[in-house]
């Protein structure tokens, strides 16, 4: 359920479906700018209470994310 989120929040962003999978990292693959990291980590706070900062880990794939938000980890720099 939660990878099904992840994926529509991105395609919500304009992130075209074929694009993503489990695999698929959020800068790398995706293209997601530092803008975008934002949006994403606000989008996934609001629909999960998920905080995440991508100081910690610059980049995520489909499914890290969607491992994190199910499991209800916060992500922050130490």
């Amino acid at each position: 359920m939660t990878t099904e989120g992840i994926i529509e929040i991105l395609t919500d962003m304009g992130v075209d479906t074929d694009d993503i999978d489990d695999s698929s990292s959020m800068r790398e693959t995706l293209g997601l700018d530092s803008t975008e990291m934002v949006e994403l980590r606000l989008e996934i706070k609001e629909k999960y209470g998920v905080v995440l900062d991508f100081a910690a880990q610059p980049d995520f794939t489909v499914g890290e994310l969607a491992a994190l938000v199910s499991g209800g980890h916060t992500v922050r720099a130490e």
